[in-house]
């Protein structure tokens, strides 16, 4: 059974950061650490489980009544299960509980197709993370 909630221990913390590290930054190379950056204590962090083990992650933080989306990742046994697709809409749900009506993210352009089917416009190129990893910004009216 998957249950969508936050971390509230500091085990649940540490496990939902090397998620996002195990994803997000090993196979590049990037050490442990790089996965955080300095909106980590203005966020709200998120974590999908089955059988009491993390096997997805994301956060969301407001600014200028926009929320965003970072760091969303599943673990690799548990893709193309519809995990994703619950906790983006779970994710979704929150920032609409926080009065805003427009939420963005920057998408790996290998995961285009899950957002653009999810709702969300492509708003044109973003950043190229490690100079290989293309980015495309989106946007999606809640």
């Amino acid at each position: 059974m998957l249950i969508i909630t936050y971390p509230k221990t500091q085990l649940e913390t540490d496990e939902y950061y090397h998620l996002r590290w195990k994803i997000l930054r090993e196979p590049w190379g990037q050490p442990l650490g790089s996965e955080k950056d300095d909106m980590e204590n203005k966020s709200k962090h998120f974590i999908a489980v089955i059988n009491k083990v993390i096997v997805a992650v994301s956060r969301l933080h407001l600014e200028d009544s926009i929320a965003f989306i970072r760091y969303m990742a599943v673990d690799t046994p548990y893709q193309k299960q519809g995990i994703g697709k619950k906790l983006l809409n779970h994710v979704e749900n929150v920032a609409k509980q926080m009065d805003t009506t427009t939420i963005r993210l920057n998408a790996r352009e290998d995961y285009l197709g899950f957002y653009l089917k999810n709702g969300y416009f492509d708003c044109g190129a973003g950043h190229t993370l490690y100079n290989t990893i293309k980015h495309r910004k989106m946007s999606k009216h809640l």
